[in-house]
């Protein structure tokens, strides 16, 4: 087996026999159009489909198709086994469903000892995920990292590339505990080996699919799960601003804020009015939350509130406040 492959393309998959074959022709195009060696590794994860066999047959005709197959146990899971068979330079990850521009790989390919280059993406609705054009140092890196690691883009395993010895050297990968937040989590802990360099690109090169049950108003919110994630968040942002000497408040907050709204759209739904007061007791309790409602100017700054609004906010919540006086 060719063991200096330029690429690594991991492709985890359950039951997505209707897609290989088109995301299978867009990779090989894209890879042969620029003459990169490259390897695709198929990880099933449990497929009940033709999705196997349709591999299977790749891997038949094409030595740099490799497949794996395991038990269902989620698209962490199914990553994780990609990333401890790969063998290339780079790591890339593409969702089975998804698609990608013909200069993808080219564009995306580190040219001047980048430890990642990011693209914008476009999801099926047209809106555009976007990113400035932009070479960062560490110094950089630091600066803006509270908001590298709120943009989705950012954040996403798929439309970047990363460097598999940083990720092999430091022991990476995603966290099987969580099916919400693990990807943050892993880029976390790719920041916190200390990139001396990215490049973001502003073109949007990644073509993401969102299937019914990503969606907010169709996804439930895993209170204990949630709860875990943050607590993990909060030990990678605390070694992020040791490694980059950042204020780790903002990108705290920041998190939180977007987790907190993900509570409230999830308890607006529930039907009952006693579930939904217990369940927003439990999110005012958590000690994140209530770490977020501490710095009431943030939150005032973070929806971009002003004036009559900004006052009318910190009335509001001025019964909460109350609330955690007095707990």
């Amino acid at each position: 087996m060719n063991k200096h492959f330029d690429i690594s393309v991991v492709v985890p998959l359950y039951n997505e026999d209707e897609s290989i074959p088109e995301l299978y022709s867009w990779i090989t195009r894209v890879m042969n159009a620029n003459n990169f060696s490259y390897e695709i590794i198929f990880v099933n994860d449990g497929s009940t489909d033709n999705s196997p066999q349709i591999c299977d047959e790749y891997a038949k005709n094409d030595s740099r198709v490799r497949v794996f197959h395991k038990e269902n146990g989620g698209v962490s899971s199914a990553r994780n086994f990609g990333l401890d068979n790969a063998v290339g330079k780079y790591i890339c990850f593409i969702d089975a469903d998804d698609w990608v521009d013909k200069e993808y790989i080219e564009c995306l390919l580190p040219v001047d000892g980048e430890d990642m280059v990011v693209c914008s993406f476009v999801n099926d609705t047209m809106e555009n995920f976007h990113l400035s054009e932009l070479v960062r140092d560490k110094q950089n890196i630091g600066k803006d990292l509270h908001v590298l690691i709120d943009h989705m883009a950012i954040c996403a395993p798929w439309c970047k590339i990363m460097c598999r010895d940083i990720i092999e050297k430091n022991n990476i990968r995603f966290d099987v505990n969580v099916s919400a937040g693990e990807d943050v989590l892993f880029i976390c802990d790719y920041f916190s080996t200390c990139l001396s360099k990215m490049r973001t690109i502003s073109r949007p090169l990644y073509h993401y699919y969102i299937s019914n049950n990503e969606s907010l108003s169709n996804r439930n919110v895993n209170f204990k799960t949630t709860e875990y994630v943050l607590d993990c968040l909060k030990e990678r942002i605390d070694m992020l601003s040791m490694v980059y000497h950042w204020n780790s408040d903002e990108g705290y907050k920041r998190h939180i804020s977007t987790q907190f709204n993900n509570f409230i759209a999830y308890i607006m739904r529930v039907p009952s009015l006693v579930k939904r007061a217990q369940l927003l007791k439990r999110v005012m309790d958590n000690r994140h939350i209530r770490f977020l409602f501490s710095d009431l100017d943030y939150i005032v700054k973070r929806k971009r509130l002003s004036g009559i609004r900004a006052y009318l906010f910190r009335i509001c919540v001025l019964p909460l406040k109350l609330y955690y006086l007095f707990n």
